[in-house]
Parts: C-alpha cells; sequence; structure tokens
C-alpha cells in the first residue's frame, strides 16, 4: 500500500494503491493532471466525470478510470484545474469487489469500499470520496463526535456496473500549524436501501481485513 498520487492537497486517509508507471499514449493524450505528471497507474478505460457539484461556492468536479493494475483510480478536485495544474485536487485508486480485473492486476484483496479524504491549501472544502459496491444506496460515515449520511451515485457503465460512489463534505478539520489536520473519519458503513449492512471499512484497516460485523 502506497500514498495516493497528489497536487498540492493534504491528503488524511486512504485506503489505495497507486504506482509510478510510463503512461499509454492514449492515457497521455486525455490531458488530465493526474496524466500528465507520470505518477497514475496505466487506464484501461478513458477517464469519466462521474459527478460535479459545488461546496461553498467552489465547483467541484470527480473523475474515474479503470486502471491496468490498481482497480479503480479516482479523483476530486476544483474543476478548473481538473484538466490543467490539479491544484487543490487528489487522485486514489483500489480494487473494488465486482470490478473485472486484469493481466496486471496486482494481487490485492478487493474492498467493499474505500475513501480518500482531504483538505487542500486554496481553502478547497474538506470532503470525502470513494467507490462501494453497487449493493450501498447509502454510506455512513462515522467520525470523532459526529455521524454523516449520504447517498450513492451511480458509476459511468465505462467501470463496470458493480459499484456506485459516493462524495460529501467534512466538517472542518482540525489541525496545527504547519502539520497535517488530524484524521477524524473511524468507520464507513455502506447500507442496502433495506438497511442491511453491505460494506464495512475501520480506520486503521487491520492487515486481514474487515468483516461485516465490525459494522453493527
Amino acid at each position: 500500500m502506497t500514498s495516493p498520487t497528489s497536487r498540492r492537497l493534504v491528503l488524511i486517509a486512504a485506503v489505495t494503491a497507486a504506482i509510478a508507471v510510463p503512461l499509454v499514449a492514449l492515457a497521455a493524450s486525455q490531458n488530465w493532471w493526474f496524466l500528465r505528471f507520470g505518477d497514475a497507474p496505466i487506464p484501461v478505460t478513458a477517464v469519466t466525470v462521474v459527478k460535479t457539484g459545488t461546496w461553498d461556492g467552489k465547483p467541484w468536479q470527480l473523475t474515474a478510470y479503470r486502471s491496468a493494475t490498481d482497480g479503480i483510480c479516482f479523483s476530486l478536485g476544483p474543476t478548473a484545474t481538473a484538466r490543467s495544474t490539479g491544484y487543490g485536487a487528489a487522485m486514489s485508486c483500489d480494487q473494488i469487489e465486482g470490478v473485472p480485473r486484469t493481466a496486471q492486476s496486482k494481487p490485492y484483496t478487493p474492498h467493499a469500499i474505500t475513501f480518500h479524504a482531504g483538505a487542500s491549501d486554496d481553502e478547497f472544502p474538506a470532503h470525502i470520496v470513494g467507490p462501494v459496491i453497487d449493493t450501498a444506496d447509502e454510506v455512513v460515515i462515522h467520525l470523532d463526535g459526529t455521524i454523516l449520511r449520504t447517498p450513492t451515485f451511480d458509476a459511468p457503465e465505462e467501470l463496470g456496473s458493480a459499484i456506485r460512489f459516493y462524495a460529501a463534505r467534512l466538517p472542518e478539520l482540525p489541525h496545527l500549524r504547519g502539520q497535517p489536520p488530524r484524521l477524524p473519519i473511524r468507520k464507513l458503513v455502506g447500507l442496502a436501501g433495506d438497511g442491511r449492512i453491505v460494506a464495512c471499512l475501520v480506520v486503521p484497516m487491520p492487515e486481514a481485513g474487515v468483516p461485516l460485523s465490525a459494522c453493527r
């Protein structure tokens, strides 16, 4: 497990894997910031815009693609920099259950849910975002002292039918000057429409994985 790609973003958590590799010509021609800087896994699908929105008057854009080695790669940041510098954005990758693998896929055990969360140094709002298995209609985010609930939304067909995504603003992150924000996330729970727990992640994540019983 290595650190995700970032551009001037304070990234506070991720259950992800990312590598620096040469990019194929198709990927480079798309001109997204994470492909231009040469730190992203090789795409096997086009980069697609999953969702757009606005937080505190700041437009954001969530993009994603399937990679040859690291599963689903996803990035969220200011819309204005998505195809240029990537200022205020970050990208993470993880293998999610049901997403097709390739001959080059790393031997990671797929997760039912993953995330990255962060806040940039240009006052882009703190946020959490990630993919989850398609049976999850809602993600419940357990923070220190509070709980956030956010609906999931469809992924583009190019990414496969086995996943959905979620994205939510976080409360302001406490931190000391010159140091990263303190991680407030303790648990993520994916719920089906009937309230059943279908995905579970606890922080820190045990090496042996997380059973659904950990979120009951």
